[in-house]
């Protein structure tokens, strides 16, 4: 079994080795770190099982770090197929954490992967608008911008 960042886990579909990222008793960030991993490797169902654990099993997890749970089981259920729960798991971490751009940057991707170009740049503006000055950000609004409409 491979070791990673304080615990243990390992691809069941690469290597026939089990994933034991839902122990109990690991910190919050490293159930968190793990669950990306997964995700990271294509692991979706899995990264999704640890995320709902830590939000049925840390009712005291602080707000932002809730919202980063919400919003990374959004994209773990986007990814596999069930856009309309994953844009609503986004919007709850909006809600819970308006601040953090991460939850936006997600609900942005889920509507423009499923053509809502008009909501979709409704999320980049108020992105923007939270983020600051980018050039990045203001090249995907101009792109977003539905033709013959200006400034």
């Amino acid at each position: 079994m491979k070791k990673n960042s304080g615990f243990t886990w390992a691809c069941p579909r690469c290597g026939g080795e089990l994933v034991e990222v839902l122990r109990l008793g690991l910190e919050p960030r490293a159930r968190i770190r793990g669950a990306i991993q997964l995700a990271e490797a294509g692991h979706h169902p899995e990264a999704a099982t640890v995320y709902e654990d830590l939000l049925a099993t840390q009712p005291e997890l602080e707000p932002t770090l809730r919202a980063v749970v919400l919003t990374n089981l959004g994209a773990c259920h986007s990814a596999q197929g069930r856009a309309e729960r994953g844009a609503a798991l986004h919007r709850a971490a909006i809600e819970l954490c308006p601040e953090a751009l991460g939850p936006r940057w997600n609900l942005f991707a889920n509507l423009y992967a499923r053509g809502q170009r008009t909501a979709a740049r409704r999320e980049l503006e108020q992105l923007r608008a939270r983020a600051g000055p980018s050039p990045e950000l203001d090249a995907l609004l101009e792109a977003l911008r539905p033709p013959g409409l200006k400034n």
